[in-house]
């Protein structure tokens, strides 16, 4: 069905389609479960080539740009079968696949959710964040708990925790987190005005108007939004913090301060 599918939107769609990335990652997942892991990934690179002409298909360790590819959604659709694929592999071809390799296709969508929540609109980014990369991020619990041993249960936990840091941003209304922070709430409410003119404006490039008018306004917008964002974290740390930043404690910390305050009560 989905090898038809694929010669459908072939003849029928833009190169570039995102419908023309879904039939491939799940041509790819077809393949994954049948333990054809080099397809499978041969598939997942045709994938993030429809979306992305800037990165090769051989390369499959290279990162995609997410700002330059026609559906960040599919993206990460196809990142999350990506970290499936590259799992069968490390089983399959040890010495050419290691559990490090699906370790950065999860970094990869950590950065891709940072990216959304920076660029996109509350709403827009919480959808994202709260549908697609909690999944994403309980599969990476699960595979942690696989591997076993003291890698497998910090791998398990500083996912668990980047689960717990995406619902918890997904939940804190931009305009409501000033109250905690300090922040000027007209400082807020014209980043959130420039990220929606912004998706506005791609969303209208893609559908096929890219004038250089268009592009140069976009740009425009973009180094703006930047310049908010720089005034953020300048001004406004403790917000920035909270709303942007990535860390979350490891298991190694957490087992140090149970080791010093074991020590502290004796």
């Amino acid at each position: 069905w989905f090898e038809s599918a694929r010669s459908f939107w072939t003849d029928n769609l833009p190169a570039r389609h995102p419908n023309q990335a879904i039939v491939r990652y799940q041509l790819a997942e077809t393949e994954r479960l049948e333990g054809k892991g080099m397809i499978a990934l041969g598939l997942i690179q045709e994938a993030i080539a429809v979306l992305s002409q800037g990165t090769a298909i051989g390369d499959w360790r290279a990162e995609t740009d997410p700002a330059n590819v026609s559906s960040v959604s599919e993206l990460l659709a196809t990142l999350q079968r990506k970290a499936r694929v590259l799992n069968l592999l490390r089983q399959q071809r040890p010495d050419q696949f290691q559990l490090k390799d699906v370790q950065a296709v999860y970094a990869q969508i950590g950065r891709l959710a940072a990216y959304m929540r920076r660029t996109v609109s509350h709403d827009a980014a919480k959808a994202f964040v709260g549908k697609m990369v909690r999944p994403a991020y309980s599969e990476a619990v699960d595979l942690g708990w696989e591997i076993g041993g003291l890698d497998g249960a910090a791998f398990a936990f500083q996912y668990a925790e980047m689960g717990r840091s995406a619902l918890l941003k997904a939940t804190l209304k931009g305009l409501d987190s000033w109250r905690i922070a300090g922040v000027l709430a007209p400082l807020l409410k014209r980043k959130n005005e420039v990220a929606q003119q912004i998706m506005d404006l791609s969303r209208t490039i893609r559908e096929g108007d890219s004038s250089s008018q268009l592009l140069s306004a976009r740009l425009r917008l973009e180094e703006s939004y930047a310049a908010l964002l720089d005034s953020l974290e300048t001004l406004y740390p403790r917000y920035f913090d909270l709303k942007y930043g990535q860390e979350t404690v490891a298991l190694a910390e957490v087992q140090q301060e149970l080791t010093r305050m074991e020590n502290t009560e004796k």
